[in-house]
């Protein structure tokens, strides 16, 4: 049980992450030993691809990126925790909350429609056509 919980406790500890990209652009002809070093100092790496042949050093952007908020969640937020999936969804499937819904009946397979396109949506079995707006 301990092993779940904490599976759990990390579960949603990653839904809080934040990774933050941060550019820089320095012209080549700009880049002196000093400022490149200044840049690997703060972790930047300059943006060559990967290290393929062809790559983009040439372009003077540099890269870096953090990965921020990764605080641990405490035993004590289980019971909200608990509850936030299904309000979440529920909270996504009535988005809209259209009194009629659609219903077409294929075949085998019940369908309906939601979200007000039920005039642009036709059921053939279990083929979905939904006309581009």
């Amino acid at each position: 049980v301990i092993r779940w919980v904490c599976r759990f406790l990390l579960g949603r500890t990653t839904h809080d992450v934040s990774v933050l990209i941060n550019f820089v652009c320095v012209p080549p002809e700009e880049l002196t030993v000093d400022l490149e070093q200044k840049l690997l100092g703060l972790r930047f790496k300059a943006l060559d691809f990967f290290g393929l042949p062809g790559g983009f050093r040439w372009t003077g952007l540099w890269l870096r990126t953090s990965v921020v908020d990764t605080d641990a969640k405490s035993a004590d937020k289980i019971p909200e925790y608990a509850t936030q999936l299904d309000e979440y969804a529920t909270s996504y499937f009535n988005r809209y909350n259209v009194p009629e819904v659609a219903k077409i009946e294929g075949p085998k397979v019940a369908a309906e429609a939601v979200g007000g396109h039920d005039d642009s949506i036709r059921f053939e079995g279990s083929v979905v056509w939904k006309k581009d707006q």
